[in-house]
Order: C-alpha cells, then structure tokens, then sequence
C-alpha cells in the first residue's frame, strides 16, 4: 500500500511536469504492486492516451471502468472515437498514397512468390499496388488474418516472402511465423504495426521475423523496395560462395540483437551483459562514458574489476541471487581507473544465450535519489517549521504520523499524553496510544480495535466520539484519522482529536402541542436555536448545549451573536439584522465560534425568518461545527506548501 502510494505521488509529479512517457511506467509499475488500484490504471490509461498510444490506453481504461472508476467510462468511449479516427485516417491515407509506378520496375533473376496477411482493406490493395508497380516477375497472394490462417498452412510451404499485419493478432502472428520457418527456414518475414513500437518490435524479431515496418506514410512505397533489396543479395550470394565464407568468418548481429543494441545505447543508465565465464561481453556508451574508458578497455574484463575490493563480495552475492532467483539488486559503487567511485543502484537479470546463462545488469547513479533524499529531509525540516508556527498552538491535538511513528505531535496532543513532544516523537503511536488507553473500559477497547484496523488497512475515522474518564478530564473525545496521499513518501497519516463537554440530560419547554417533535429537534447532532425578533436565544436543543458549553439557563439570556468569538461577532449580528430585513430568503455564512470555556471552533450559521404577515416573529438558528473539515483542510494545505485557508 505504502509503495503503490509513493508510486502515484511520483507519477503524479511527473504529470505536473507534462513527462507523461515516465509517469506512464510509473504507473505500470503501481498496477504491478497493487493490481487492484482503480487510480493506477486510470492514470496509466490518460497517459498512454496523451503519448499516443491508443491501443493500450483502451485495455488499461476498460480495466479502470471495469474497476468502477467514475471518470474512466467517458475517457474510455473518447480514446476508442479517436481510435477509430486515426484508423480511418491511416486506411484513407494508404489508399490516397497509393504510389505511381517507378518508370522502370526492378528486375529479379527469379520470381518471387509472396504471401500478404492483412485485414485492412486499403492497406492490402496499396501494398499489392506498389509490389506490383515496383517489381518484376512478381506473385502477390493475399489473405485476411484470422484463426484458420495457419491451418492452411498445414501442407508444403511455397512462398519466398510473407507480409504479415502483426497487431492484428499478435499469438497468431506468432504462430504463423513458427510454421513458416519451421518448414521454409531461409522465407523472408516482414511484419507491420500501425505505429512505431519497440515492445512490439522486440517481440516480432524474438518470433524470427527478418524485418519490422510502421504503417507510417508511404510504408506502402518502401515494403517493395526493401524485398527487392533481400532478394537481389539473396541472389548474389548463392552466386558467389565468396561472400558466404566471408560472413561465416564476420557474422552480423541478428535483427534483434541490432535492435537491443540501438536501444541500450540511448539508454541513460549503464547497462552490460556479463558471459558465463564471468567477464564482460559487452558495455553501453553510458557505461563506459560512467568508467571514463573505452569499449575495447573494458570487454573481457572481469566483472569484478568494475567495483572496489569492498564491494566485490557484495557484486557477487548479486551475481549468485541473479542466477538463482533470476534478478536481483543491490547497492554498489563503480569504480574508475583514477580511484574514484560513482555509488549506483545495480540491477541483474538472468538470461538464455545459445544454451549458457547470462546475465545483463544495469547501474543507475544514486547521485540524483540522493539530492532527492536531502531535499525530501530540508522539505521535512520546513514543514516542522509551519507546523510548530501554526498547529502547535490549536486546542485540538495533532499527530503527524511516517510508516506508523510519530514523526511530529503538537503540544495539545502531548499534554493529553502527558508526556513531552520531544519524548514522543520517533515512538509507534498505536504502542503508545495503547498504553494510555487500554482497559480505560470496553469502549476504548472498541476503539483501539477500529484505529488499528483503519491503519492496517489505510482507511478513515470521522468523528468518532468516545465518551471517558482519565486523560480527556471527563469529556467526550472527537476522534480523526485520515491517510494521506501526494505530500512525500514520509508522512502516511495524521490523526487528531480535540474534547467536547460530556452531553447533557435534555430539558424541555413547556409546549404542549407536538411534544414529539421536539424530542426529534433535541437528538440532532446540529446546534438548533430559535430566536426573538431581537436575536435573543428562548429555545435550544441538546447539541446546542453539549457545542457552545453553556447549559440551558444561561443560553435562554443571551444574545446569538454573543456566541461568535470576538472578532466575529460583528459578522454574526450583520448576518442576524440581514436575515431580520429579509423574510424571505435563508441566510448561511461561516464564522469562528467560543465555547464556555473559551475554547473557539468555526461552525456553518444558518439563519431562517419566520413571520407574520409582513413582519418578522423569530428566527430559527442552525449551527453546524465544521472545525474537523477546516483543520483537515488546513493540514493538508500546510503539508502540501500551498496557501493554507484562514
């Protein structure tokens, strides 16, 4: 839960960046962590979709939808419409594009007999079109791709070329391709996506396939010339026995050796491939640019030369996990032939090469995660500085919790402890908690029961009120805990409280009629008042009581604005003497509050007239305690370095 977390914070950082190609991975990896996470896989569908990737986007919003996302079904029915388009478009264009004849076709020594698997009407017609302007002595025969494909595929292979439209089934492409080198190993295999994919070019050249093609513009124009091109060497080599012993004795690397290679090269880590005797087989620019040496320096070396003595045992007990487990990581320093060393993040992983284990690793500096880790504790250290300027001196109590410790508690919340800040802070809160709580009675117990569950699980608790002796000084105890998401990988939850008087028995007028109803007014958890027409108090309900703190007699003398603090209590009579000179229209505002004992709180004033004629009789007040919504507004606000509200 905890790593899925972080994982959305920095995907959503790297939004914020609009590097919506790297918040793209990182949800994929928060998916991998916990396939469950609705905000995962909709974050990953809308950045796969701002990148251009369609296809993905779809799986990955239909799974967002399926999860029950409320956003995903409209972003899902907007990334299928485009996709839609852009096939259209793509269909439009081959046929628009359609190529006009070379003025002279290619001549070949033998004719080629081609097989085209595509689905997409226009597409098929332009690619015969063009092999059929472009080359001579040439037989085109086209088929859809569908399930059967390689069934008729089950007698003589007779074909020198296959075109194969790959994104239409990727498993049965797959399967195609095995049967045609099975039976005809030296057949040309050409495959075709709509856009240019490495994953999906990696997979096609791991299948056997000779050559990967985008549908991009004019692919049609070039499919030609690129048969041409492998048929005219195909034939001068078998004319030329010359040439063959030549690349017998200099092989190329196979296509997708090529295409790895191209990969690794623009990669920002360094990444090697150590042999099963141990040495290295092959660097990357990065590698050698982090060892300040060259390619031919480096290769044949023992893997072990690249670190210093110290890290050596640690190199090869990641080499073994590898080996083992098939991957593995550590932390180690690479080291230049100066002395100097770079500290990395090392990964290794296992692979098959002609029937001997190898292994690929990959060094990441950690110079970067390190100014990230100094810059995370100087953010840690501003915002102990807001919290002790700001939080510290609420009357409510405040506890700022990191992986379950307290990593910063107010003094209100330490008091209640009766213990200093300082003590507290690096101690488990639920230990703590515990010890000052348990076996206070069966409530508390219940309690300690619902906080443990609602951190095991990262879930809330809203206004949990818990009525008991000892450490509240008799008063009832309004309990919040909220995880929190998005301000740093440290800080997970925070919880706080603060006490109210313990409720009252009820007292009610004497009012005979509809007895019943005020017995419904006194149990509600709102503060209900009702006025003169001179804003003086004459009724009040029990939570009015158990709120202000004032008992029931000294309400019924005082005047409504008398309940605001001092500062507020301006706001509160203009909003009486408005509600007064409009009968028509309820009044609501915010304002701060004072209890009896001085303590403030803000609360939602409502204000309804009730007349006679065209006169005003009474008011009827409801005020509603908000000070949990503005404190968790204002918390978040503060940890998130954001302006927080008044």
């Amino acid at each position: 839960m905890e790593n899925a977390t972080r994982l959305l914070y920095q995907a959503g950082q790297l939004i914020k960046q609009r590097d919506y190609n790297a918040a793209a991975d990182v949800y994929m990896e928060a998916t991998e962590t916990d396939p469950t996470d609705i905000r995962a896989w909709f974050g990953l569908g809308i950045c796969l979709y701002k990148v251009g990737n369609l296809e993905v986007a779809i799986i990955a919003l239909e799974e967002a939808a399926r999860m029950g996302h409320p956003r995903a079904a409209p972003a899902l029915a907007k990334v299928r419409s485009e996709a839609q388009e852009r096939s259209k478009r793509a269909a439009d264009q081959a046929g628009k594009h359609a190529i006009a004849p070379l003025r002279e076709k290619i001549h070949l020594e033998s004719s080629l007999r081609i097989m085209l698997v595509e689905n997409v009407e226009a597409h098929r017609a332009a690619t015969e079109k063009a092999i059929a302007d472009t080359i001579e002595n040439v037989e085109v025969e086209s088929t859809d791709f569908h399930p059967s494909t390689s069934d008729t595929l089950s007698m003589s292979v007779h074909y020198d070329v296959a075109i194969i439209n790959w994104d239409s089934d990727p498993d049965a492409a797959t399967a195609l391709i095995d049967i045609l080198k099975l039976k005809l190993p030296s057949i040309f295999i050409l495959c075709l996506t709509p856009v240019w994919n490495p994953r999906a070019a990696a997979r096609i050249f791991d299948t056997g396939a000779d050559y990967y093609l985008a549908k991009e513009q004019h692919f049609a124009k070039i499919i030609p010339l690129v048969i041409a091109q492998w048929a005219q060497r195909e034939q001068a080599i078998s004319k030329r026995p010359a040439l063959l012993r030549v690349a017998e004795e200099e092989p190329t690397a196979p296509p997708q050796e090529q295409l790895y290679e191209s990969l690794t090269e623009s990669a920002n880590a360094a990444i090697i491939m150590v042999g099963p005797d141990g040495k290295l087989q092959y660097g990357n620019r990065h590698f050698c640019s982090m060892l300040e040496q060259t390619a031919a320096e480096l290769l044949g070396q023992p893997v072990e030369s690249i670190v210093p003595p110290p890290d050596q045992e640690a190199l090869r007990e990641c080499i073994d996990n590898a080996m083992e487990l098939g991957q593995a990581e550590s932390r180690l320093n690479l080291q230049r032939d100066d002395g100097s060393r770079i500290p990395t993040e090392a990964r290794a992983a296992r692979f098959r090469r002609n029937d001997e284990d190898h292994l690929v690793m990959t060094f990441v500096e950690v110079a970067g995660l390190e100014k990230a880790e100094v810059q995370l504790w100087s953010d840690m250290k501003k915002l102990t500085g807001i919290l002790e300027d700001g939080v510290d001196r609420l009357q409510c109590g405040v506890v700022v919790l990191a992986d379950g410790k307290i990593a910063w508690i107010n003094s209100t919340a330490a008091e209640w402890f009766g213990a200093d800040k300082n003590a507290l802070q690096g101690k488990v809160y639920l230990d703590a908690l515990d010890a000052e709580l348990a076996g206070v009675s069966e409530k508390t117990d219940s309690f300690l029961d619902a906080l443990r569950q609602a951190h095991g699980k990262g879930g809330y608790i809203e206004h949990y009120d818990l009525s008991m002796e000892g450490p509240a000084g008799g008063e009832t105890v309004s309990y919040w805990s909220t995880p929190v998401e998005r301000i740093g990988s440290d800080v997970s939850r925070i919880d706080h409280f603060y006490t109210v008087s313990r409720p009252t028995e009820p007292s009610y007028p004497e009012v005979s009629a509809l007895p019943s109803l005020y017995k419904t007014l006194d149990a509600l958890p709102d503060a209900l008042f009702t006025l003169d027409a001179e804003g003086t108090i004459n009724w009040s309900n029990r939570a009015a009581r158990n709120i202000t703190g004032h008992d029931e007699d000294v309400l019924r003398k005082m005047s409504f604005p008398e309940l605001a603090s001092e500062p507020a209590r301006d706001s509160v009579r203009d909003l009486l003497q408005g509600a007064l000179s409009n009968a028509d229209e309820a009044r609501c505002e915010e304002a701060l509050m004072q209890r009896a004992n001085g303590e403030r709180f803000w609360a939602e004033i409502t204000l309804v007239p009730e007349r006679d004629g065209d006169e005003v009789t009474a008011l009827h007040a409801i005020l509603h305690d908000i000070t949990e919504r503005r404190l968790n507004d204002a918390i978040r606000s503060l940890l998130a370095g954001d302006e927080p509200p008044a």
